[in-house]
């Protein structure tokens, strides 16, 4: 697991502080997965890559999907500067989703009400993700 942290000076105090904000590993299911900390806002996001062959490449919206909020994000690259001039960018594809729901706490904004998805969360989050796009595959 490769974990980076960023500064989040514009975070009120809150468990988030002590947390990594970058996070890629391989899933037990074998794919690329991804957490990353909205940089503004302070919520997870959630994300793993699948490969041409997969039966979810270049569609951006998925129904059938278990995550918090569902699918809401699905391209060539992460939603990270970083991962942008990757020489591998269109050999994969990102299928993700965020915790910034109406059921979740915000840091970024100030909202003290809500549920806090946290590190270890939404990495179960990822796994999740991960498996439901394994068995996409032996459907």
């Amino acid at each position: 697991m490769k974990k980076e942290t960023y500064a989040k000076k514009h975070l009120p105090p809150g468990p988030w502080q002590e947390e990594d904000d970058k996070i890629t590993w391989i899933t037990s299911s074998g794919l690329e997965g991804a957490a990353i900390r909205h940089p503004e806002l302070g919520h997870w996001c959630g994300y793993i890559r699948v490969e041409k062959e997969h039966p979810w490449w270049g569609h951006r919206t998925h129904d059938d999907v278990d995550v918090p909020g569902g699918i809401t994000y699905a391209d060539h690259h992460l939603p990270d500067p970083d991962e942008m001039n990757q020489p591998d960018l269109f050999n994969g594809w990102w299928v993700g989703f965020g915790c910034a729901h109406g059921c979740h706490q915000i840091p970024g904004l100030g909202k003290p009400y809500g549920r806090y998805v946290t590190r270890s969360q939404v990495i179960q989050y990822v796994e999740d993700l991960a498996r439901q796009a394994s068995e996409a595959t032996e459907e």
